[in-house]
């Protein structure tokens, strides 16, 4: 039974990592360049190793290193009825603003035919 919750858990983990990363090159700023200057509104001009939520607009978090803004956003996850994907909750940010797995009630067709 243990090893049965403990594997639960390790996929649990795994769901919560498994997300989308990209990388786009940017300039430093030339006046201090210990910031990035995205063209992008909504990071603006971030400083060297900040990290910041992109939400209520995106469910994504910006992070500038030398050079470059990194972005990691939400994975891709599946479930099987009556288990479902839950909405992105864009008022919290990344990571908490991800879908979650919902899970469906089960109910034994046996249970039913009782009722």
């Amino acid at each position: 039974m243990q090893l049965v919750h403990l594997l639960l858990l390790i996929s649990q983990l795994l769901l919560i990592v498994n997300g989308w990363t990209s990388r786009a090159h940017v300039p430093m700023d030339p006046n201090d360049p210990t910031f990035c200057l995205s063209d992008d509104p909504l990071i603006g001009r971030l400083k060297l190793g900040e990290s910041k939520s992109l939400h209520p607009h995106q469910c994504v978090r910006a992070t500038c290193s030398p050079g470059m803004i990194q972005r990691a956003g939400c994975g891709v996850i599946g479930a099987t009825p009556p288990d479902f994907i839950g909405e992105p909750d864009l008022s919290k940010p990344y990571p908490d603003c991800c879908p979650k797995l919902i899970r469906g009630i089960r109910i034994d067709p046996l249970t039913i035919s009782k009722l």
